[in-house]
C-alpha cells in the first residue's frame, strides 16, 4: 500500500522548531530514521521516503530556528483601552508570536521587584489582551509591556501611563 508524499506532521514541525537545544537537532534525525519504523508509524518500504523528508525537513527547521532565534518581537500598537474606576485593559501587538508580561504600580518609575503587580500569559499570541483589576479611582498607573518569543527573545516597551475614572 502506497503512501503517496510523506509530510511531517504539525507536532514533529513544532517539536523541531521550538526545542531551544542544540542537542535536540542532533539526535532528532536519528530517532526519526531508525525509529519510525519500529513504532509503526511508516511501513519498511517507505523508509526511503521518510529519509527523503527528513533530509529536506531538517536543514529547513534549522534555517527557521536560527532566523526565529536572531530576531526580538515587535511591538505595536500599545494602549491602555477600557479604562474604568477599578480596571483597564492593556493591549499591543506583536510582529511573530509571543507570550505576553504587564508590569503595572503607581509608583513613577515603575519598580521592579518582586512585589512589582504584574500578569502574564505563556500563551504564543500576536494580539495581547491583558486586563488589570483592583485599581484605585483616579489614580494614574504607569505600566510596561513585555513578548519573549519561542526562541526566549524578549523586547520589552518603555513606561506608559493611564489614569483610572473617579468614582
Amino acid at each position: 500500500m502506497g503512501v503517496g508524499r510523506l509530510r511531517p506532521s504539525s507536532y514533529v514541525m513544532r517539536l523541531i522548531i521550538r526545542d531551544y537545544s542544540d542537542t535536540f537537532f542532533m539526535h532528532m534525525e536519528k530517532i526519526l530514521k531508525e525509529k519510525a519504523c519500529k513504532l509503526g508509524k511508516v511501513p519498511p518500504v517507505e523508509q526511503s521516503g521518510l529519509k527523503k523528508v527528513l533530509d529536506g525537513l531538517i536543514p529547513r527547521a534549522r534555517r527557521l530556528r536560527q532566523s526565529t532565534y536572531l530576531s526580538v518581537p515587535v511591538i505595536t500598537n500599545i494602549q491602555a483601552i477600557n479604562v474604568t474606576a477599578s480596571s483597564a485593559t492593556i493591549t499591543w501587538k506583536t510582529d511573530k508570536f509571543a507570550d505576553g508580561t504587564v508590569w503595572y504600580d503607581a509608583v513613577d518609575p515603575l519598580p521592579f521587584t518582586s512585589s512589582t503587580p504584574m500578569v502574564s500569559s505563556m500563551a504564543l499570541v500576536t494580539e495581547h489582551d491583558f486586563t488589570i483589576s483592583g485599581l484605585k479611582s483616579g489614580t494614574t498607573y504607569y505600566f510596561m509591556v513585555a513578548s519573549s518569543d519561542v526562541g526566549r527573545n524578549m523586547r520589552a516597551s518603555g513606561q506608559l501611563s493611564f489614569k483610572t475614572l473617579p468614582n
